[in-house]
C-alpha cells in the first residue's frame, strides 16, 4: 500500500478534504441557530443574558440623550435586573421606523416606568433544527450536483490532447 493512500484506498488529500467539508458543514449548521424572545419567568435571574426592552413613549423621550432619537426598543446584555430597573450593555436599538441600529455597547439603566415590555432571548430549537435540515439538504444537493458534472473527484483530469495529423495535399 502506498503511503499516499489510507487503508481504505482513498487518497489522503481526498480524505482530508472530506474531513474539512464535514467540519465546515457542522460549523455552518451550528451557526444557523435561531433565537426568539420570550417573557421572563418571575423570580428568575437574567444577568449576563440577552434581553430586549420595549420602551414606553415616556421612556423613548427620557432616554433620548443616552440612546438617541426615536428609540422604541433596546437589546443588550443584562448587567442587573430587578423589579425597579434593568441595566443593559446595549447591543442594538430599534427606531420608530423599525430600523435596527447596532450600538457600541453603552450601558443604560431603564427604570420600570419606561419599560413597556421586557423579554429574554432563548434558543428556538425547532426553528434551529429546521434551518439546520435545510442547510444539510442544500449541501447534499450541491455535492451531488458537483459530482454529476465532474467537478469533484476523479483522477485529477485527463492527459494531453490527442495528437493531430496534418494532411498535406500533393
Amino acid at each position: 500500500m502506498s503511503s499516499s493512500r489510507t487503508k481504505d484506498g482513498v487518497p489522503r488529500s481526498k480524505r482530508a478534504a472530506r474531513r474539512r467539508a464535514v467540519a465546515a458543514m457542522t460549523m455552518a449548521t451550528w451557526t444557523t441557530a435561531c433565537f426568539t424572545y420570550v417573557t421572563p419567568q418571575a423570580g428568575a435571574t437574567y444577568n449576563d443574558r440577552v434581553i430586549k426592552v420595549e420602551l414606553t413613549r415616556q421612556g423613548t423621550d427620557a432616554l433620548t440623550g443616552k440612546l438617541g432619537n426615536d428609540v422604541t426598543a433596546v437589546v443588550g446584555t443584562a448587567r442587573h435586573v430587578d423589579q425597579d430597573s434593568v441595566v443593559l450593555d446595549v447591543k442594538e436599538t430599534t427606531l420608530e421606523n423599525r430600523q435596527v441600529v447596532t450600538s457600541t455597547g453603552a450601558t443604560v439603566t431603564i427604570p420600570r416606568e419606561y419599560q413597556q415590555k421586557v423579554e429574554v432571548q432563548i434558543l428556538d430549537k425547532k426553528r434551529s433544527a429546521v434551518m439546520g435540515a435545510v442547510f444539510l439538504v442544500g449541501a447534499i444537493f450541491v455535492a451531488v450536483a458537483a459530482k454529476a458534472v465532474g467537478s469533484v473527484g476523479g483522477d485529477g483530469g485527463g492527459g494531453p490532447p490527442p495528437p493531430t495529423t496534418t494532411h498535406i495535399p500533393r
